[in-house]
This record gives structure tokens, C-alpha cells and sequence, in this order.
């Protein structure tokens, strides 16, 4: 009987360990994905000279090839050091900002990423920064 019993205990450690490491392998994944996409985004822009039409149609394009599913929960995005954000009507989870200095533009971008776990699905939504050179004014 008493081995039974730590046999019973020994498996519901493994059993926990698996979860555990399981999802911390899940967020892994999530939160690096969501970094390769906000470099991607910064890319974009520096490519374009900056935040354009040519820009936002490769960008929205790029985020639904790889299978960005995080929404826009609301219509706009709140302001980031005293600015407003310049892409207000994207249907992704995005965020981008336009700051001018005396030598050019540079460019902030916020992407969400939803931390997904089965079972209890979106508990986390986190919010990454990415900033772009500046682009100078030639």
C-alpha cells in the first residue's frame, strides 16, 4: 500500500513537470514569434523611407502570411509620448508611431502578442517595442 501511494505521488510530479515545461515552452515560441514580426515591421519601414501606403500594404501582408490572429480590440491606439499613432485603421494589433527630430523621422512600433495556452486560451497579451533609425531628410 505504501508504495502505491508514492507511486501515485511520483506520477503527479511528472505529470506536473510536463505541464509546467510544457507551457513555459509555449510562451517561448509565442514571444519569439512575436519579436521576428516586430523586427519584420521595422525592416518594412526602414525600407520604404517610412510609414506609407507601400509600406502598411507590405506589412498587413506580412501579418497575415505568417498568421498574426491578434485583433484590434479597439479603434485606436493610445498615445505614446504626447503622439497619436498613425496607423488607426488596422485591423491587426499593431501600433505605430512617428517622432521627428532636427536630423529626420524615426518610426515606434508596439506589436501585442496573446500568450495562447490550451485550455485557458488568452490570459496574456503582451506588448513589444521596436524602434526604427532615424531616416534622415535628405
Amino acid at each position: 500500500m505504501n508504495e502505491s501511494i508514492n507511486t501515485s505521488f511520483l506520477i503527479g510530479m511528472i505529470a506536473a513537470f510536463i505541464t509546467i515545461i510544457s507551457l513555459l515552452m509555449i510562451t517561448f515560441f509565442s514571444y519569439s514569434r512575436a519579436f521576428k514580426t516586430k523586427n519584420k515591421m521595422v525592416d518594412i519601414i526602414e525600407k520604404y523611407n517610412g510609414y506609407n501606403n507601400s509600406a502598411k500594404n507590405e506589412i498587413e501582408q506580412y501579418l497575415k502570411d505568417v498568421g498574426y490572429n491578434v485583433k484590434r480590440k479597439s479603434k485606436s491606439c493610445p498615445k505614446y509620448d504626447g503622439e497619436n499613432s498613425i496607423n488607426n485603421n488596422s485591423t491587426y494589433a499593431y501600433c505605430v508611431y512617428e517622432f521627428s527630430t532636427n536630423r529626420g523621422k524615426y518610426y515606434t512600433i508596439y506589436i501585442f502578442a496573446n500568450l495562447n495556452f490550451p485550455v485557458i486560451n488568452n490570459i496574456i497579451e503582451v506588448k513589444i517595442k521596436g524602434q526604427t533609425r532615424t531616416i534622415y531628410d535628405l
